[in-house]
């Protein structure tokens, strides 16, 4: 990005471009006002390093990589907030229902969702990346900072451990496809 005046005019545009995109993402993971926050912080942090942004289709893995650090930690910060008042014994922890229970109300997304839960943060993360926001698998490693065949492994395990966990019979060999998804073009 440039400096001065085009960058904001840069910038503007990049908000434009962009921001239903970063919402969209944030909303999936996280309660209404917890989202349109870390969206927020996400072009506050594109302000603070708009020479750092790539140009052309790199520009919303990169504030998809943003957004994933930012939620990060908000939920180190949420981790931290839960520990000091169980401590304390001021607060009771509330159970609010995640994003993935209030958008799939029908009992078998729901059993979906609670095995997609089970399983570690990171495999979760890589199956949102891929089938929600239908990343290619190199720019889901570019976001998450791991190997293209990191990505590939975390999706096979996770997708792996949710067919044992909804007793789902694991496909046959000439049910897999030669070519594995890889969402959009590269």
């Amino acid at each position: 990005m440039q400096a001065g005046s085009s960058q904001k005019v840069l910038l503007d545009q990049l908000y434009r471009d962009h921001h239903r995109s970063v919402l969209a993402y944030c909303l999936r993971r996280a309660d209404r006002e917890m989202a349109y926050d870390i969206a927020a912080e996400v072009f506050v942090v594109a302000v603070r390093r708009a020479e750092e942004i790539p140009p052309g289709d790199a520009t919303l893995p990169w504030l998809y990589g943003t957004a994933f650090k930012v939620l990060s930690n908000q939920r180190r910060t949420a981790k931290r907030f839960r520990l000091l008042a169980r401590r304390a014994a001021e607060i009771t922890a509330e159970s609010f229902p995640g994003p993935d229970v209030v958008v799939v109300r029908r009992s078998e997304y729901e059993q979906v969702a609670k095995a997609l839960e089970q399983l570690p943060f990171l495999d979760r993360e890589v199956l949102r990346l891929a089938t929600w926001e239908e990343l290619p698998r190199r720019q889901i490693a570019q976001i998450l900072g791991i190997s293209r065949s990191g990505v590939d492994k975390r999706i096979t395990r996770a997708l792996q451990r949710t067919r044992r966990r909804l007793n789902i019979p694991s496909p046959s060999a000439n049910e897999i496809s030669t070519h594995p998804p890889e969402g959009r073009s590269e």
